[in-house]
């Protein structure tokens, strides 16, 4: 009984980490005019808000396992919260160079959830890793399209303003560390610690994961910072582009525990990959070719559904591909560190090659291309193995 006790709370622990990765980042989005406005922020200074988080998550993350092996598991997720929270209040109101520095340290203390989740999943329920990992991937997704949809109407329409609103996240971060408090029993030690671990970094099936993960952000992030200016440049005005943003959102709830569910159900997971890729790059092909409102609406769908249940098999990789919580969190860091810097490139790129050649459809058909090479990516992390 109270091991069952036991991984209750774990598992409510982990379902409540899912809600507070990724709104303190993803609900910035829907405020970020307001942002530019109280600062006189340039448009490539916000820009540098949206990159600046994948490049901390790339900095950040080959040093959380080394924290994890000297503080312990529960504590270094726990601190991770405290950065959140941190970030979140700094960000709000320490001004334009707190605007900037509580970006970083959010971005530090997401990078360690984003490691250390799928190595505790990976070691307390190895049994139920895709299941599990559905559960968190759903808190995800729920909790960005709330975000998305609240932060703009609580700042403008209510009146609190963009700071007042970006600060409830601090709040969902302290109740993460309360929770987590009472987990204390959740440990992983690395093997690197004792200098025995296996060299990942020569592993194929670790640089497979390595840019699947890369290549989803990419396309995720760069979707998430240019998607309402692409339904614009396609002739929407920008309350129903803002609507489509928020179905492309809206899909990622049941694409993050659809997914990961079903790919937990067999050891090789490349036809639930392929199919998953196939509705991405039908949706994505859609849009580069249609300015029916209709049309769009069903590319956003589709392209939603692919794009954010794709971001979940990026995770939910990591613990297919080990064999345990001690492969998992090393395979977590070194995937998450080199991934999230070429994700980096992307809201930057796709921003770049809009204002040479003056179209977002040239976008569109890259991020096709994109979705090629994951698919033949995919071809090797998909399939039945482990580091």
């Amino acid at each position: 009984m109270d091991t069952d006790k036991k991984k209750t709370r774990v598992l409510i622990a982990i379902i409540i980490v899912g809600f507070c990765l990724r709104p303190s980042i993803t609900g910035l989005g829907s405020v970020l005019k307001l942002v530019k406005a109280d600062l006189a922020l340039s448009d490539t200074a916000s820009g540098l808000l949206t990159t600046l988080p994948m490049i901390t998550f790339a900095a950040i993350s080959p040093f959380v396992g080394k924290m994890n092996n000297r503080f312990g598991t529960s504590p270094t997720l726990s601190l991770g919260f405290v950065l959140i929270a941190v970030g979140v209040v700094t960000r709000s109101f320490g001004g334009l160079v707190g605007l900037y520095a509580g970006t970083v340290l959010i971005g530090s203390g997401i990078a360690c959830g984003n490691v250390l989740v799928p190595a505790i999943i990976k070691s307390e329920f190895p049994q139920k890793y895709g299941f599990v990992t559905a559960l968190n991937s759903t808190g995800l997704a729920v909790s960005s399209a709330i975000a998305s949809g609240i932060n703009y109407p609580l700042a403008d329409g209510v009146g609190l303003g963009w700071q007042k609103t970006l600060c409830i996240y601090a709040v969902v971060a302290l109740v993460a560390i309360a929770v987590w408090s009472t987990v204390r029993s959740v440990r992983i030690k690395t093997s690197e610690a004792s200098g025995k671990g296996k060299n990942l970094w020569r592993s194929p099936i670790v640089w497979s994961v390595t840019l699947f993960l890369g290549i989803e952000a990419l396309i995720f992030y760069s979707c998430s910072a240019w998607l309402s200016t692409i339904f614009q440049f396609k002739g929407l005005d920008a309350t129903t582009a803002g609507y489509y943003v928020s179905c492309f959102s809206l899909t990622g709830i049941p694409a993050s525990f659809l997914i990961p569910t079903l790919a937990g159900r067999t050891r090789d997971q490349r036809k639930v990959t392929f199919t998953l890729i196939g509705i991405f790059l039908a949706g994505i092909i859609l849009m580069a070719l249609t300015e029916s409102p209709s049309l769009l609406l069903l590319a956003a769908l589709l392209a939603g559904f692919g794009c954010n249940g794709g971001f979940a098999m990026s995770m939910a990789f990591i613990g297919f591909r080990t064999s345990g919580g001690d492969d998992a969190i090393r395979l977590s860091g070194m995937s998450q560190s080199v991934g999230y810097l070429i994700a980096a490139f992307g809201p930057i790129g796709m921003g770049l090659v809009h204002d040479v050649l003056g179209s977002w459809n040239l976008n569109l058909w890259l991020v096709a291309v994109l979705l090629v090479c994951l698919l033949i990516v995919s071809n090797w992390c998909a399939r039945e193995g482990t580091v």
